[in-house]
C-alpha cells in the first residue's frame, strides 16, 4: 500500500504534546497535516465532521506517564556526570517524580538545555511511529 505524506508543524504538534492548553481537544486532519483545535464552541460541530469522515480527523492524545516517563529514564541513561544522575535518580524515588526532575535538572544548564533539545526530539519521534503504524502516512515535520 502506497503510504501518503503528509507534512505536520512541529512548533504546533509540540505544543499539544506538551499539554499547554489540556483542557482543549486537538486533532490531526490525516489529510492535510493540519493540527485543529476543537474549542468548547466549535466541539459539536467538529464531532459531526468527524462523524460524516470517519477515516479524515485523528484525535491526537497526550502522552500517557508511562511513555513520557520512559523518555524521562532514557535520557536520565544519557547524562555522563554521575553526580548529576544520582542526584536524578535519588529524586525520582519520590511522588511527582517528573516535576522533581525537572526541578533537579534545571540547576545544571548544560543538562537542561540538553532535556529540552532531547524532549522535543523524542516526542516528535514516538508520535511519527506511532501515527505511521496505524495509517498509511510518512510524516514531514516542518
Amino acid at each position: 500500500m502506497d503510504k501518503k505524506e503528509i507534512k505536520i508543524s512541529k512548533r504546533d504538534l509540540l505544543f499539544v504534546l506538551q499539554k499547554r492548553l489540556p483542557e482543549i481537544d486537538y486533532f490531526l486532519d490525516l489529510e492535510n497535516g493540519e493540527i485543529i483545535p476543537a474549542f468548547e464552541i466549535t466541539k459539536k460541530d467538529f464531532e459531526r465532521l468527524q462523524k460524516s469522515f470517519p477515516a479524515r480527523f485523528y484525535k491526537i492524545k497526550a502522552f500517557s506517564g508511562k511513555e513520557t516517563f520512559f523518555i524521562v529514564k532514557n535520557f536520565i541513561n544519557s547524562i555522563k556526570d554521575k553526580k548529576i544522575k544520582e542526584e536524578i535518580n535519588n529524586n525520582l524515588q519520590q511522588k511527582a517524580t517528573y516535576k522533581k526532575f525537572k526541578e533537579v535538572l534545571k540547576k545544571y544548564d548544560r543538562e537542561w538545555q540538553e532535556w529540552l533539545l532531547y524532549e522535543k526530539e523524542e516526542l516528535l519521534k514516538y508520535f511519527k511511529k506511532k501515527i505511521e503504524e496505524k495509517f498509511p502516512l510518512n510524516i514531514q515535520f516542518i
